[in-house]
């Protein structure tokens, strides 16, 4: 990939066309999750953090899937996940078979089982770090 935005639409692309995501968000930061409606399983990636190299960039980005189930069935919960782990597994493929500068890195699991709770949230996340050549720029002048 080139720019960042081909990042983004690479990603827009797989969760858009995805049969087992019925949403996909594009957020500023993690912290606005909350304020999703509730369209479930959904996708959600994020800025995280960049680094500027000699000749490269590098951007990763924060990548969530979460699903609801009903409380009470550890099993549900379990299967959920394993689902969600499926999407990332997915993506990845779809990722590097675009680029080998792509490089979803290990996944955290996130909430809590909730037995007495009616609805729990299974989610998963994970961080996808992508590398840019360096653009040069040479229209403008330093010494001016």
């Amino acid at each position: 990939m080139n720019q960042l935005t081909d990042f983004l639409s690479a990603l827009r692309n797989f969760f858009d066309r995805h049969r087992m995501v019925e949403s996909y968000n594009e957020l500023s930061a993690v912290e606005q999750l909350e304020d999703l409606g509730s369209e479930y399983r959904r996708a959600v990636s994020f800025p995280l953090t960049f680094e500027i190299e000699s000749d490269m960039i590098a951007i990763t980005y924060g990548i969530v899937i979460q699903d609801k189930v009903r409380g009470g069935d550890m099993l549900a919960y379990a299967k959920s996940n394993e689902q969600n782990i499926f999407i990332l597994s997915q993506l990845q493929d779809y990722m590097t078979s675009i680029d080998e500068d792509v490089e979803i890195t290990q996944g955290e699991f996130f909430g809590e089982f909730q037995p007495d709770n009616p609805e729990n949230l299974p989610t998963v996340a994970v961080q996808v770090r992508t590398m840019y050549h360096k653009p040069v720029y040479s229209d403008f002048d330093l010494e001016s």
